[in-house]
């Protein structure tokens, strides 16, 4: 199966967003990373100057086959 996982997290902190995804989430869960584009979403509401405004990080994912 096919699809994108997206985490909602502070723009002050997108790095710790990303990496969060891929060095904690991802290896612990039961998905794998594909090919596809990894993206950052921003809401109408989104302002830059404000490091606490929420923006969606997503990666494209395949559920990992059974028994790995």
């Amino acid at each position: 199966m096919q699809c994108s996982t997206v985490l909602r997290w502070p723009f002050g902190e997108i790095a710790q967003g990303f990496d969060f995804l891929y060095r904690q989430w991802l290896p612990a869960s039961s998905w794998t990373l594909r090919a596809g584009p990894h993206f950052e979403r921003y809401g109408d509401d989104f302002d830059p100057r404000d490091p606490n405004a929420i923006l969606e990080i997503g990666l494209p994912v395949n559920a990992k086959a059974s028994g790995t």
